[in-house]
Protein backbone atom coordinates (compact mmCIF):
# COMPACT_ATOMS: atom_id res chain seq x y z
CA UNK A 1 0.00 0.00 0.00
CA UNK A 2 2.92 2.63 0.46
CA UNK A 3 4.49 1.96 -2.60
CA UNK A 4 0.84 2.28 -4.59
CA UNK A 5 0.64 5.56 -2.31
CA UNK A 6 4.20 6.93 -3.43
CA UNK A 7 3.67 5.98 -7.34
CA UNK A 8 0.14 7.40 -7.30
CA UNK A 9 1.23 10.71 -7.68
CA UNK A 10 3.13 10.04 -11.17
CA UNK A 11 0.48 7.38 -12.75
CA UNK A 12 -3.23 7.80 -11.46
CA UNK A 13 -3.62 11.35 -12.02
CA UNK A 14 -7.08 10.64 -14.12
CA UNK A 15 -8.37 11.58 -10.29
CA UNK A 16 -7.74 15.36 -11.15
CA UNK A 17 -9.13 14.91 -14.59
CA UNK A 18 -12.22 13.05 -14.14
CA UNK A 19 -10.62 9.89 -16.44
CA UNK A 20 -12.33 6.68 -15.14
CA UNK A 21 -10.06 4.31 -12.97
CA UNK A 22 -7.19 2.68 -14.89
CA UNK A 23 -6.73 5.17 -18.02
CA UNK A 24 -3.53 6.86 -18.05
CA UNK A 25 -3.11 10.67 -17.93
CA UNK A 26 -2.88 12.95 -21.29
CA UNK A 27 -3.21 15.82 -23.06
CA UNK A 28 -4.58 16.95 -25.87
CA UNK A 29 -4.82 20.68 -27.84
CA UNK A 30 -8.49 22.23 -27.72
CA UNK A 31 -9.64 24.86 -30.47
CA UNK A 32 -11.97 27.48 -29.52
CA UNK A 33 -13.46 29.36 -32.41
CA UNK A 34 -13.30 32.57 -32.21
CA UNK A 35 -16.66 35.05 -33.39
CA UNK A 36 -16.54 35.78 -37.10
CA UNK A 37 -19.88 36.35 -38.87
CA UNK A 38 -21.36 33.94 -40.29
CA UNK A 39 -19.36 31.11 -37.78
CA UNK A 40 -15.33 30.25 -38.43
CA UNK A 41 -14.67 28.01 -41.95
CA UNK A 42 -13.41 25.15 -41.75
CA UNK A 43 -11.59 24.32 -45.18
CA UNK A 44 -10.88 20.86 -46.60
CA UNK A 45 -7.37 21.80 -47.36
CA UNK A 46 -4.86 24.77 -45.70
CA UNK A 47 -5.95 27.52 -47.51
CA UNK A 48 -8.95 29.47 -48.12
CA UNK A 49 -10.93 27.57 -50.88
CA UNK A 50 -14.21 28.55 -52.86
CA UNK A 51 -16.51 26.79 -50.66
CA UNK A 52 -15.72 25.77 -46.64
CA UNK A 53 -16.50 22.07 -45.54
CA UNK A 54 -18.47 23.76 -42.38
CA UNK A 55 -18.53 26.26 -39.86
CA UNK A 56 -18.02 26.76 -35.94
CA UNK A 57 -19.82 29.04 -33.64
CA UNK A 58 -18.14 31.23 -30.94
CA UNK A 59 -16.92 29.36 -28.49
CA UNK A 60 -17.15 26.11 -30.09
CA UNK A 61 -14.02 23.95 -29.39
CA UNK A 62 -12.35 21.18 -31.41
CA UNK A 63 -9.11 19.16 -31.53
CA UNK A 64 -6.30 20.76 -32.97
CA UNK A 65 -4.19 17.89 -34.64
CA UNK A 66 -1.29 19.94 -35.73
CA UNK A 67 -0.55 23.41 -37.68
CA UNK A 68 0.72 24.07 -41.37
CA UNK A 69 1.46 27.51 -42.13
CA UNK A 70 -1.31 29.97 -40.71
CA UNK A 71 -3.13 26.91 -40.15
CA UNK A 72 -4.26 24.87 -37.60
CA UNK A 73 -5.79 21.09 -38.67
CA UNK A 74 -8.21 20.41 -36.27
CA UNK A 75 -10.66 17.40 -36.01
CA UNK A 76 -14.76 18.28 -35.17
CA UNK A 77 -17.27 15.26 -34.62
CA UNK A 78 -14.99 12.83 -36.70
CA UNK A 79 -14.69 15.61 -39.40
CA UNK A 80 -11.21 17.01 -40.69
CA UNK A 81 -10.32 20.31 -42.17
CA UNK A 82 -8.26 24.03 -41.71
CA UNK A 83 -8.63 26.77 -39.61
CA UNK A 84 -7.10 29.97 -39.68
CA UNK A 85 -5.16 30.06 -36.58
CA UNK A 86 -5.84 33.90 -36.10
CA UNK A 87 -9.84 32.71 -35.89
CA UNK A 88 -9.15 30.12 -32.89
CA UNK A 89 -7.65 30.35 -29.12
CA UNK A 90 -5.64 26.83 -28.74
CA UNK A 91 -5.36 25.87 -24.86
CA UNK A 92 -3.86 22.54 -23.92
CA UNK A 93 -6.16 20.33 -21.31
CA UNK A 94 -6.12 16.86 -19.79
CA UNK A 95 -8.42 14.13 -21.38
CA UNK A 96 -9.29 10.68 -20.79
CA UNK A 97 -6.59 8.32 -22.35
CA UNK A 98 -6.34 8.16 -25.73
CA UNK A 99 -4.08 5.20 -28.11
CA UNK A 100 -0.77 4.17 -26.29
CA UNK A 101 2.02 3.22 -28.65
CA UNK A 102 4.92 3.08 -25.74
CA UNK A 103 8.48 4.23 -27.17
CA UNK A 104 11.20 2.31 -25.05
CA UNK A 105 13.74 4.06 -27.13
CA UNK A 106 13.68 7.44 -25.63
CA UNK A 107 14.05 8.97 -21.87
CA UNK A 108 14.60 11.66 -20.08
CA UNK A 109 18.60 12.01 -19.55
CA UNK A 110 17.76 12.80 -15.62
CA UNK A 111 14.24 12.88 -14.22
CA UNK A 112 15.98 14.67 -11.04
CA UNK A 113 17.79 17.41 -13.00
CA UNK A 114 20.97 19.36 -10.94
CA UNK A 115 20.59 23.04 -9.45
CA UNK A 116 22.54 24.46 -12.99
CA UNK A 117 20.95 22.34 -15.30
CA UNK A 118 18.13 24.99 -17.37
CA UNK A 119 16.22 22.21 -19.43
CA UNK A 120 14.63 19.06 -19.16
CA UNK A 121 16.69 16.91 -21.62
CA UNK A 122 15.20 13.87 -23.94
CA UNK A 123 17.47 11.18 -25.34
CA UNK A 124 17.19 8.71 -27.77
CA UNK A 125 14.48 8.59 -30.78
CA UNK A 126 10.75 8.66 -31.20
CA UNK A 127 9.41 5.68 -32.70
CA UNK A 128 6.07 4.82 -34.29
CA UNK A 129 4.61 2.63 -36.33
CA UNK A 130 2.88 4.74 -38.61
CA UNK A 131 3.86 8.33 -39.90
CA UNK A 132 4.06 10.83 -37.66
CA UNK A 133 3.59 14.50 -38.59
CA UNK A 134 2.95 16.34 -35.29
CA UNK A 135 4.54 16.20 -32.33
CA UNK A 136 3.46 17.75 -28.83
CA UNK A 137 5.07 17.74 -25.96
CA UNK A 138 3.16 19.08 -22.67
CA UNK A 139 4.89 19.27 -18.73
CA UNK A 140 1.73 18.67 -16.32
CA UNK A 141 2.56 20.09 -13.33
CA UNK A 142 1.36 17.70 -10.46
CA UNK A 143 0.30 20.41 -7.68
CA UNK A 144 -1.39 22.75 -9.48
CA UNK A 145 -3.55 19.98 -11.96
CA UNK A 146 -2.68 22.23 -14.61
CA UNK A 147 -0.67 21.53 -18.07
CA UNK A 148 2.51 24.27 -17.19
CA UNK A 149 4.03 23.95 -20.33
CA UNK A 150 2.98 22.63 -24.06
CA UNK A 151 4.80 22.96 -27.67
CA UNK A 152 3.65 21.39 -30.61
CA UNK A 153 6.29 20.68 -33.50
CA UNK A 154 5.01 20.58 -37.06
CA UNK A 155 7.68 17.88 -38.80
CA UNK A 156 8.98 18.98 -41.91
CA UNK A 157 7.52 15.56 -43.38
CA UNK A 158 6.02 12.53 -41.87
CA UNK A 159 8.27 10.17 -40.46
CA UNK A 160 8.20 6.91 -38.16
CA UNK A 161 11.25 7.81 -36.10
CA UNK A 162 12.80 11.68 -35.03
CA UNK A 163 15.81 12.23 -32.99
CA UNK A 164 15.68 13.94 -29.70
CA UNK A 165 19.02 15.33 -30.40
CA UNK A 166 17.39 17.87 -33.06
CA UNK A 167 15.83 19.51 -29.82
CA UNK A 168 18.06 19.84 -27.38
CA UNK A 169 16.60 22.58 -26.03
CA UNK A 170 12.88 21.86 -25.95
CA UNK A 171 12.27 21.95 -22.31
CA UNK A 172 13.42 24.83 -20.45
CA UNK A 173 12.71 24.73 -16.63
CA UNK A 174 13.07 28.70 -16.21
CA UNK A 175 9.33 28.53 -18.00
CA UNK A 176 8.32 26.14 -14.82
CA UNK A 177 7.48 26.23 -11.07
CA UNK A 178 9.17 24.23 -8.94
CA UNK A 179 8.17 20.11 -7.95
CA UNK A 180 7.09 17.49 -9.32
CA UNK A 181 6.14 16.64 -12.99
CA UNK A 182 4.53 14.18 -15.68
CA UNK A 183 6.05 14.06 -19.25
CA UNK A 184 4.00 13.46 -22.00
CA UNK A 185 4.70 12.87 -25.51
CA UNK A 186 1.63 12.67 -27.86
CA UNK A 187 2.27 12.43 -31.59
CA UNK A 188 -0.38 12.95 -34.52
CA UNK A 189 -0.60 11.05 -37.77
CA UNK A 190 -3.74 11.98 -39.63
CA UNK A 191 -6.66 12.53 -37.73
CA UNK A 192 -5.29 10.04 -35.43
CA UNK A 193 -3.74 11.42 -32.02
CA UNK A 194 -1.30 8.36 -29.65
CA UNK A 195 0.50 9.15 -26.60
CA UNK A 196 4.20 7.83 -27.58
CA UNK A 197 5.97 8.48 -23.99
CA UNK A 198 4.95 9.11 -20.20
CA UNK A 199 8.09 10.27 -17.46
CA UNK A 200 8.13 11.63 -14.21
CA UNK A 201 10.47 14.45 -13.76
CA UNK A 202 10.98 17.27 -11.03
CA UNK A 203 12.19 20.88 -11.46
CA UNK A 204 14.33 22.64 -8.54
CA UNK A 205 13.02 25.30 -7.55
CA UNK A 206 9.96 26.77 -5.20
CA UNK A 207 6.25 25.65 -5.62
CA UNK A 208 3.43 27.69 -5.93
CA UNK A 209 1.17 27.15 -2.88
CA UNK A 210 -1.89 24.57 -3.84
CA UNK A 211 -5.09 26.17 -5.07
CA UNK A 212 -7.55 26.53 -2.12
CA UNK A 213 -10.80 28.34 -1.30
CA UNK A 214 -9.76 29.81 1.88
CA UNK A 215 -10.23 33.67 1.30
CA UNK A 216 -14.03 32.79 0.56
CA UNK A 217 -14.38 32.26 4.15
CA UNK A 218 -15.53 34.57 6.57
CA UNK A 219 -14.32 35.24 9.89
CA UNK A 220 -10.59 33.47 9.81
CA UNK A 221 -7.96 36.12 11.35
CA UNK A 222 -5.29 37.26 8.69
CA UNK A 223 -2.52 35.34 10.93
CA UNK A 224 -4.43 31.86 9.02
CA UNK A 225 -4.26 33.08 5.71
CA UNK A 226 -0.49 34.05 5.17
CA UNK A 227 1.97 31.26 4.93
CA UNK A 228 4.52 32.40 8.12
CA UNK A 229 4.27 29.73 10.40
CA UNK A 230 4.92 31.67 13.18
CA UNK A 231 1.84 34.36 13.01
CA UNK A 232 -0.68 32.06 14.59
CA UNK A 233 -4.05 32.41 15.93
CA UNK A 234 -4.07 31.66 19.77
CA UNK A 235 -7.45 30.68 21.96
CA UNK A 236 -8.45 32.97 24.53
CA UNK A 237 -9.99 33.34 28.01
CA UNK A 238 -13.60 34.05 26.64
CA UNK A 239 -12.98 33.04 22.88
CA UNK A 240 -11.87 29.47 23.17
CA UNK A 241 -12.74 28.19 19.98
CA UNK A 242 -12.61 29.58 16.30
CA UNK A 243 -15.52 30.17 14.07
CA UNK A 244 -15.76 30.84 10.29
CA UNK A 245 -18.38 30.68 7.74
CA UNK A 246 -17.96 28.71 4.62
CA UNK A 247 -20.17 30.52 1.15
CA UNK A 248 -22.05 27.99 -1.01
CA UNK A 249 -20.20 29.52 -4.12
CA UNK A 250 -16.56 27.59 -2.11
CA UNK A 251 -17.84 23.87 -1.90
CA UNK A 252 -15.02 22.91 0.26
CA UNK A 253 -14.35 19.25 0.60
CA UNK A 254 -11.57 18.88 3.33
CA UNK A 255 -9.47 21.46 5.14
CA UNK A 256 -6.22 21.32 6.32
CA UNK A 257 -4.24 22.67 9.69
CA UNK A 258 -0.98 23.89 10.12
CA UNK A 259 -0.10 24.37 14.11
CA UNK A 260 2.57 26.39 15.58
CA UNK A 261 2.20 24.82 19.06
CA UNK A 262 0.20 21.29 18.69
CA UNK A 263 -2.73 21.07 20.82
CA UNK A 264 -3.73 18.08 23.56
CA UNK A 265 -6.40 17.69 21.52
CA UNK A 266 -8.79 19.81 18.92
CA UNK A 267 -12.36 19.03 17.83
CA UNK A 268 -13.70 20.46 14.67
CA UNK A 269 -17.89 20.68 14.93
CA UNK A 270 -19.57 21.46 10.93
CA UNK A 271 -23.13 23.00 10.18
CA UNK A 272 -25.21 23.26 7.12
CA UNK A 273 -26.40 27.27 6.32
CA UNK A 274 -29.46 27.14 8.57
CA UNK A 275 -27.02 26.26 11.83
CA UNK A 276 -28.18 22.39 12.09
CA UNK A 277 -24.95 20.31 13.34
CA UNK A 278 -23.54 17.59 10.88
CA UNK A 279 -20.75 15.99 12.42
CA UNK A 280 -17.73 16.52 14.89
CA UNK A 281 -14.35 15.40 14.24
CA UNK A 282 -12.17 14.93 17.14
CA UNK A 283 -8.67 15.05 16.81
CA UNK A 284 -5.84 14.22 19.58
CA UNK A 285 -2.83 13.35 18.01
CA UNK A 286 -0.07 16.20 18.39
CA UNK A 287 0.84 16.47 14.97
CA UNK A 288 1.84 19.54 13.77
CA UNK A 289 -0.25 19.40 10.20
CA UNK A 290 -3.41 17.86 10.12
CA UNK A 291 -6.43 17.11 8.07
CA UNK A 292 -10.39 17.26 8.18
CA UNK A 293 -12.73 16.12 6.29
CA UNK A 294 -15.73 18.26 5.18
CA UNK A 295 -19.01 17.05 4.25
CA UNK A 296 -20.33 19.20 0.88
CA UNK A 297 -23.59 20.72 2.48
CA UNK A 298 -20.93 22.39 5.63
CA UNK A 299 -21.34 25.93 5.74
CA UNK A 300 -19.88 27.07 9.44
CA UNK A 301 -16.61 25.38 11.54
CA UNK A 302 -15.90 25.77 14.93
CA UNK A 303 -12.56 24.75 15.89
CA UNK A 304 -11.88 24.02 19.52
CA UNK A 305 -8.16 23.05 21.00
CA UNK A 306 -8.26 21.47 24.21
CA UNK A 307 -5.11 22.57 26.58
CA UNK A 308 -3.62 25.23 27.63
CA UNK A 309 -0.66 25.70 24.59
CA UNK A 310 -2.20 25.52 21.47
CA UNK A 311 -1.33 27.96 18.65
CA UNK A 312 -2.93 27.17 14.78
CA UNK A 313 -0.69 29.19 12.23
CA UNK A 314 -2.12 28.23 8.88
CA UNK A 315 -5.27 26.94 7.86
CA UNK A 316 -6.98 25.87 4.23
CA UNK A 317 -10.30 25.18 2.42
CA UNK A 318 -9.86 22.78 -0.73
CA UNK A 319 -12.18 22.18 -3.43
CA UNK A 320 -12.54 19.22 -6.37
CA UNK A 321 -10.33 19.16 -7.97
CA UNK A 322 -7.30 19.28 -5.10
CA UNK A 323 -4.04 17.33 -5.23
CA UNK A 324 -4.96 14.64 -3.20
CA UNK A 325 -1.47 13.23 -2.96
CA UNK A 326 0.32 16.53 -1.69
CA UNK A 327 -2.55 16.80 1.26
CA UNK A 328 -0.50 15.75 4.43
CA UNK A 329 -2.73 13.02 5.78
CA UNK A 330 -0.31 12.02 8.52
CA UNK A 331 -1.06 8.89 10.17
CA UNK A 332 0.65 8.00 13.76
CA UNK A 333 3.70 5.99 14.46
CA UNK A 334 2.18 2.56 15.17
CA UNK A 335 3.27 0.62 18.37
CA UNK A 336 6.12 -1.28 16.76
CA UNK A 337 8.76 0.10 14.17
CA UNK A 338 11.11 -1.52 11.68
CA UNK A 339 13.54 1.07 10.92
CA UNK A 340 13.79 4.13 13.28
CA UNK A 341 15.89 6.75 11.47
CA UNK A 342 17.62 9.83 13.94
CA UNK A 343 19.21 12.95 12.58
CA UNK A 344 20.40 15.91 14.04
CA UNK A 345 18.44 18.54 11.73
CA UNK A 346 15.79 18.90 9.61
CA UNK A 347 17.45 17.89 6.15
CA UNK A 348 20.51 15.69 7.54
CA UNK A 349 18.43 12.57 6.88
CA UNK A 350 18.58 13.46 2.90
CA UNK A 351 22.06 14.86 3.04
CA UNK A 352 23.58 12.23 4.87
CA UNK A 353 21.45 9.08 4.42
CA UNK A 354 20.38 9.72 0.61
CA UNK A 355 17.45 7.51 -0.29
CA UNK A 356 17.40 5.93 2.71
CA UNK A 357 13.37 7.17 3.53
CA UNK A 358 12.06 7.25 0.25
CA UNK A 359 13.37 3.58 -0.43
CA UNK A 360 12.56 1.86 2.86
CA UNK A 361 8.93 3.84 3.27
CA UNK A 362 7.85 2.45 0.02
CA UNK A 363 8.56 -0.92 1.39
CA UNK A 364 5.29 -2.96 1.78
CA UNK A 365 7.01 -5.88 4.57
CA UNK A 366 8.01 -2.95 7.40
CA UNK A 367 7.58 0.30 9.02
CA UNK A 368 9.97 3.26 8.93
CA UNK A 369 9.65 6.42 11.21
CA UNK A 370 12.01 9.63 11.63
CA UNK A 371 13.29 11.46 14.38
CA UNK A 372 14.75 14.71 14.95
CA UNK A 373 17.11 15.48 17.83
CA UNK A 374 17.36 19.74 17.39
CA UNK A 375 14.65 21.97 17.11
CA UNK A 376 15.85 25.08 14.53
CA UNK A 377 13.17 26.84 14.02
CA UNK A 378 9.78 26.08 13.02
CA UNK A 379 10.17 26.74 9.53
CA UNK A 380 12.41 24.12 9.53
CA UNK A 381 9.47 22.22 10.70
CA UNK A 382 7.26 22.75 8.24
CA UNK A 383 10.20 22.05 5.52
CA UNK A 384 10.85 18.98 6.80
CA UNK A 385 6.94 17.54 6.65
CA UNK A 386 7.28 18.93 3.14
CA UNK A 387 10.09 16.92 2.98
CA UNK A 388 8.82 13.92 4.13
CA UNK A 389 6.04 13.54 2.75
CA UNK A 390 7.39 13.77 -1.13
CA UNK A 391 9.70 11.06 -0.25
CA UNK A 392 7.04 8.79 0.72
CA UNK A 393 6.90 8.79 4.10
CA UNK A 394 3.47 8.72 6.14
CA UNK A 395 3.68 8.71 9.66
CA UNK A 396 4.82 12.12 11.56
CA UNK A 397 7.81 12.50 12.49
CA UNK A 398 9.35 12.07 16.01
CA UNK A 399 10.35 15.87 17.09
CA UNK A 400 12.24 15.75 20.56
CA UNK A 401 12.97 19.78 20.09
CA UNK A 402 16.70 19.73 21.27
CA UNK A 403 18.23 23.10 21.96
CA UNK A 404 19.94 24.03 18.29
CA UNK A 405 22.97 26.38 18.10
CA UNK A 406 26.73 26.57 16.90
CA UNK A 407 27.93 25.02 19.68
CA UNK A 408 31.84 24.96 19.76
CA UNK A 409 32.77 21.52 20.78
CA UNK A 410 30.45 18.08 21.49
CA UNK A 411 30.90 18.50 24.77
CA UNK A 412 28.94 22.04 25.18
CA UNK A 413 26.65 20.51 23.11
CA UNK A 414 25.46 17.72 25.38
CA UNK A 415 26.12 20.13 28.35
CA UNK A 416 23.43 21.87 27.12
CA UNK A 417 21.12 18.88 25.41
CA UNK A 418 21.90 17.03 29.41
CA UNK A 419 19.89 20.19 30.92
CA UNK A 420 17.32 20.08 29.11
CA UNK A 421 13.87 18.54 30.78
CA UNK A 422 14.15 15.42 30.39
CA UNK A 423 17.60 15.53 29.12
CA UNK A 424 18.39 14.42 25.46
CA UNK A 425 19.88 11.11 25.96
CA UNK A 426 16.60 9.97 28.04
CA UNK A 427 14.05 11.86 25.70
CA UNK A 428 15.83 9.16 22.72
CA UNK A 429 15.39 5.89 25.57
CA UNK A 430 12.13 6.59 25.80
CA UNK A 431 11.41 6.94 22.10
CA UNK A 432 13.38 3.23 21.88
CA UNK A 433 11.13 2.04 24.72
CA UNK A 434 7.70 2.86 23.29
CA UNK A 435 8.33 2.36 19.50
CA UNK A 436 10.61 -0.71 19.85
CA UNK A 437 12.57 -0.43 16.21
CA UNK A 438 14.27 -3.46 15.15
CA UNK A 439 17.11 -1.48 12.99
CA UNK A 440 18.45 1.92 14.01
CA UNK A 441 19.92 4.32 11.64
CA UNK A 442 21.65 7.54 12.58
CA UNK A 443 24.75 9.99 11.95
CA UNK A 444 28.29 10.21 11.49
CA UNK A 445 30.20 9.67 14.99
CA UNK A 446 32.83 12.29 13.26
CA UNK A 447 29.68 14.75 12.63
CA UNK A 448 30.37 13.91 8.61
CA UNK A 449 32.08 17.83 8.23
CA UNK A 450 32.81 17.77 11.83
CA UNK A 451 29.37 19.27 13.21
CA UNK A 452 29.25 18.67 16.63
CA UNK A 453 25.49 18.24 17.27
CA UNK A 454 26.07 15.49 14.69
CA UNK A 455 28.70 13.69 16.55
CA UNK A 456 26.58 13.85 19.66
CA UNK A 457 23.44 12.71 18.03
CA UNK A 458 25.70 9.41 17.03
CA UNK A 459 27.35 9.03 20.06
CA UNK A 460 23.94 9.45 22.12
CA UNK A 461 22.21 7.36 19.74
CA UNK A 462 24.51 4.29 20.59
CA UNK A 463 24.32 4.97 24.41
CA UNK A 464 20.70 4.69 23.87
CA UNK A 465 20.92 1.34 22.07
CA UNK A 466 22.59 0.03 24.76
CA UNK A 467 20.87 1.50 28.10
CA UNK A 468 17.23 1.19 26.85
CA UNK A 469 17.24 -2.21 27.68
CA UNK A 470 18.82 -1.93 31.18
CA UNK A 471 15.66 -1.35 33.89
CA UNK A 472 17.91 0.42 35.81
CA UNK A 473 17.74 3.73 33.49
CA UNK A 474 14.83 5.61 33.67
CA UNK A 475 12.21 3.26 35.62
CA UNK A 476 9.25 5.20 34.74
CA UNK A 477 9.65 4.45 31.16
CA UNK A 478 10.79 0.87 31.78
CA UNK A 479 7.24 0.77 33.61
CA UNK A 480 5.59 2.16 30.70
CA UNK A 481 6.96 0.44 27.74
CA UNK A 482 9.26 -2.54 29.11
CA UNK A 483 12.91 -1.99 28.25
CA UNK A 484 14.17 -3.01 24.56
CA UNK A 485 17.22 -4.17 22.99
CA UNK A 486 17.03 -2.65 19.27
CA UNK A 487 18.75 -5.61 17.18
CA UNK A 488 21.17 -3.24 15.02
CA UNK A 489 22.58 0.06 14.91
CA UNK A 490 24.06 1.27 11.76
CA UNK A 491 26.24 4.54 11.68
CA UNK A 492 26.41 7.21 8.69
CA UNK A 493 30.09 6.70 7.19
CA UNK A 494 31.52 3.72 10.26
CA UNK A 495 34.50 2.55 8.67
CA UNK A 496 33.67 -0.88 10.26
CA UNK A 497 31.27 -3.15 9.03
CA UNK A 498 30.67 -1.39 6.43
CA UNK A 499 27.77 -1.75 3.95
CA UNK A 500 26.54 0.50 0.51
CA UNK A 501 23.25 1.05 -0.38
CA UNK A 502 22.21 1.79 -4.18
CA UNK A 503 19.53 4.43 -4.37
CA UNK A 504 19.48 4.54 -8.07
CA UNK A 505 17.51 1.05 -8.46
CA UNK A 506 13.67 2.30 -9.10
CA UNK A 507 11.28 1.20 -6.55
CA UNK A 508 10.16 -1.72 -8.33
CA UNK A 509 9.37 -3.01 -11.82
CA UNK A 510 6.72 -0.65 -12.93
CA UNK A 511 7.84 2.81 -11.29
CA UNK A 512 10.81 4.23 -12.61
CA UNK A 513 11.31 6.48 -9.67
CA UNK A 514 14.03 5.82 -7.92
CA UNK A 515 15.12 6.43 -4.03
CA UNK A 516 17.31 9.05 -4.87
CA UNK A 517 15.19 11.41 -7.40
CA UNK A 518 12.89 11.25 -4.27
CA UNK A 519 15.55 12.03 -1.99
CA UNK A 520 16.77 15.25 -4.46
CA UNK A 521 13.02 16.37 -4.48
CA UNK A 522 12.41 15.93 -0.78
CA UNK A 523 15.73 18.00 0.06
CA UNK A 524 14.32 20.70 -2.20
CA UNK A 525 11.70 21.06 0.04
CA UNK A 526 14.37 22.41 2.78
CA UNK A 527 14.19 26.07 1.10
CA UNK A 528 15.80 27.63 4.37
CA UNK A 529 18.67 25.32 3.20
CA UNK A 530 19.55 24.47 -0.50
CA UNK A 531 21.70 28.05 -0.95
CA UNK A 532 24.23 26.20 0.75
CA UNK A 533 23.40 22.43 0.18
CA UNK A 534 22.35 19.75 -1.97
CA UNK A 535 21.93 16.29 -2.24
CA UNK A 536 24.05 15.83 -5.26
CA UNK A 537 26.38 18.35 -4.21
CA UNK A 538 27.70 19.18 -0.33
CA UNK A 539 26.02 15.85 0.72
CA UNK A 540 28.03 13.71 -1.97
CA UNK A 541 31.24 14.29 0.02
CA UNK A 542 30.11 12.62 2.90
CA UNK A 543 29.05 9.47 0.47
CA UNK A 544 25.12 9.03 1.53
CA UNK A 545 25.18 5.50 -0.03
CA UNK A 546 28.39 4.04 3.04
CA UNK A 547 27.07 3.35 6.31
CA UNK A 548 28.71 1.15 9.01
CA UNK A 549 27.64 -2.02 11.06
CA UNK A 550 28.20 -0.25 14.16
CA UNK A 551 25.82 -3.09 16.62
CA UNK A 552 24.27 -6.05 15.84
CA UNK A 553 22.39 -9.11 17.72
CA UNK A 554 22.01 -11.53 14.74
CA UNK A 555 25.59 -10.99 13.36
CA UNK A 556 27.21 -9.56 10.62
CA UNK A 557 25.65 -8.45 6.76
CA UNK A 558 26.33 -10.90 4.25
CA UNK A 559 24.77 -9.45 1.06
CA UNK A 560 25.74 -5.92 2.46
CA UNK A 561 23.08 -4.33 0.88
CA UNK A 562 19.90 -3.74 3.06
CA UNK A 563 19.80 -2.48 6.62
CA UNK A 564 17.08 -5.15 7.45
CA UNK A 565 19.21 -7.82 6.30
CA UNK A 566 18.87 -11.09 9.09
CA UNK A 567 16.08 -8.84 10.45
CA UNK A 568 12.85 -9.68 7.76
CA UNK A 569 12.48 -12.23 5.61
Amino acid sequence: MKKMLICLALFFLFLATGAAAGESLCFRHTGVAGKVPGGVPVWPEPGKQAEASFRMDPGETCLVLGESGTFFRIEKDGAAGYVEKRFMTMRPEASPAIRESPCASVSLADPAPGRLDTHLVLQGTLTSDVPMDTLFFYVWDERQFTVEYARMIPLREPSRSVSMEDYPFLLPMKEMEGGRKTLVIEAASGADLFVLYRTPAYVRGKSLELPHVTRLCSGLPFSLLDTDPDTAWNARPGAPSLAFSVPEGAQAVIMTLEWKVPPEAFTVDMMDEDGRFLSRTDKGDGFYADCVDLPPEVRRVIVTPVGEKAALSTLRLYAEPYSRHVIQKWEKIPDKVDLLIISAHQDDEFLFFGGAIPAYAAREDMTTAMLYMAFCNRMRYREALDALWSAGLKYHPIFLGLKDGLFPSVKEARGVWDREDPPGLIRLIRVIRQYRPEVILCQDFDGEYGNPQHKLTAILTAEAVEQAAREDVDPESAALYGVWQPRKLYVHLYAENQIRMDWNVPLDDTCVITPMFLAKEAFDRNLSQTASFSVEGDGAKYDNTLFGLYFSTVGPDEEKNDFMEHILP
